[in-house]
This record gives structure tokens, C-alpha cells and sequence, in this order.
């Protein structure tokens, strides 16, 4: 809920995805982009 007011690059696609669909499915969809982000990093370094 961080990303609300962040000005990130997530913030902004959270923006986004509430501009488009309710909160909870953003919320989702932005922790879903933020796990797979995790798991590449520590796969791919």
C-alpha cells in the first residue's frame, strides 16, 4: 500500500493498475510483479 505514494517504477505501475481494475486485484497483481522480481534476482543474481 507503500506504493500508493511512492515514485517509484512499482508506484507507478500500481497507479496505473488501479486507474484500470479495483485495488485488491492491483494489489495482487503488484505483489505477484514484486515476488517474481525477488525470485530473479536471487536465481539470475
Amino acid at each position: 500500500m507503500a506504493l500508493a505514494r511512492s515514485d517509484s517504477a512499482l508506484g507507478a505501475f500500481y497507479r496505473r493498475l488501479c486507474s484500470r481494475m479495483d485495488t485488491p486485484r492491483a494489489n495482487t497483481a503488484v505483489a505477484h510483479k514484486l515476488a517474481r522480481m525477488v525470485y530473479f534476482m536471487l536465481t539470475a543474481g
